[in-house]
């Protein structure tokens, strides 16, 4: 289940469902969630004909509200989240579904493109550093479903902070995780996606550890993720 929050993303939708659709593996669903968008959004997406797609609309809620509705509407095995202005590989599906382990709560890979107005710019890390969360992107990962479902794990709704806080109690739940050392997804910057007032939106990141120390603690793994936390 591929799932695809979109808010006012007119411009871009059209590429990033496409890349989903084009995939080498074939078996899915593409979920789509209009959070509200005020453009064309809707327009655009439903112009695309393919049975795969399942679109919903919604009252604006953020993305880490639609990304929840999405999951809870997901009928696949693994849950694999696209930002709606970006774009993914045509191999990067099998490759994740393929690579993940009976027992692993989710499969990652080790890098990632910048699409800087057409320019591409490779951005890889080593193992060490994903397993540390340096890259806490939910979009280079994908999850098995069953562990989201037993785990009730959810997105908070925090504007900065929320991917970190997500991953990290799906880790505490679930401590199996395999890797890719591919750069398989296209993260493209524009003016929309700069724009935060980090002042405000940096303090979100305060409230994630909080959260995950107040979910570690509950689930009596504080002291085996302290070092990761700190």
């Amino acid at each position: 289940s591929v799932i695809i929050p979109v808010y006012n993303a007119e411009k871009y939708i059209k590429t990033c469902i496409t890349s989903v659709l084009n995939q080498t593996y074939k078996n899915i669903e593409v979920i789509v969630v209009n959070d509200g968008s005020k453009d064309n959004s809707e327009e655009e997406i439903l112009k695309i004909k393919d049975d795969r797609i399942k679109y919903f609309y919604k009252d604006n809620s953020g993305c880490g509200a639609t990304r929840n509705f999405g999951i809870d509407k997901a009928r696949g095995e693994f849950i694999y989240f696209i930002d709606s202005d970006d774009y993914i590989d045509k191999t990067m599906i099998e490759k994740l579904v393929n690579s993940i382990k009976d027992k692993d709560s989710f499969v990652g890979i080790l890098g990632f493109y910048y699409d800087i107005d057409g320019r591409l710019k490779l951005q890889k890390m080593e193992e060490k550093e994903h397993r540390t969360l340096k890259s806490p992107s939910v979009c280079t990962r994908m999850f098995r479903k069953e562990i989201l479902d037993k785990s009730g794990i959810r997105f908070s709704g925090l504007k900065i902070g929320e991917d970190l806080e997500f991953v990290f109690k799906v880790l505490a739940f679930n401590n199996h995780s395999t890797y890719i050392d591919e750069a398989l997804y296209y993260y493209r910057l524009h003016e929309e996606s700069l724009t935060h007032d980090n002042n405000i939106d940096r303090l979100c990141i305060l409230k994630a550890i909080e959260s995950i120390e107040e979910y570690l603690k509950e689930n009596k793994k504080y002291e085996e993720f302290k070092e990761l936390i700190e």
